[in-house]
């Protein structure tokens, strides 16, 4: 049993699910976690794909110049409230934000999520309600061609 999921086996949810605390509680090394609604989601390593295009999409975002106000960031977890903590691909965030991880939702200026098949509803729906319900004004997702359906 690794050690993120025997720390699991020792948490115990509220009424309205796991909280930030709980998430910071697990191991940083192995999967990597996100807290959504409540739940905490482990997912696999990203594909080299994945991040490639992760990658060309921040490079272009950086290359039009969002200014000395923001910066882009890549795999970087964003604490919305208490029982969410998502972990977009890309996000374009205040500068004042740089150091810190996780990093409050406020001032995120757009949320890229690159659609992966093993998250593919989780990248196009939920979370895309989550940032919009947080106030995060712009979102997108990129889809690899061979993975689109």
């Amino acid at each position: 049993m690794s050690a993120a999921v025997a720390k699991l086996a020792q948490l115990r949810p509220g009424v309205r699910g796991y909280t930030v605390a709980d998430l910071h509680t697990l191991p940083e090394v192995g999967p990597r976690y996100e807290l959504i609604d409540g739940s905490i989601v482990m997912s696999p390593s990203a594909t080299s794909a994945h991040n490639m295009i992760a990658r060309w999409i921040a490079q272009l975002i950086e290359d039009a110049d969002p200014g000395g106000e923001y910066v882009v960031a890549t795999d970087q977890s964003v604490t919305i409230d208490d029982h969410n903590e998502p972990r977009p691909d890309i996000v374009v965030l205040p500068a004042a934000y740089i150091d810190d991880s996780p990093f409050p939702v406020d001032g995120v200026q757009l949320v890229v999520e690159v659609v992966s098949p093993t998250s593919a509803l989780r990248d196009t729906e939920i979370k895309r309600v989550l940032y919009a319900r947080a106030g995060v004004r712009r979102t997108a997702r990129a889809r690899r061609p061979s993975a689109a359906s």
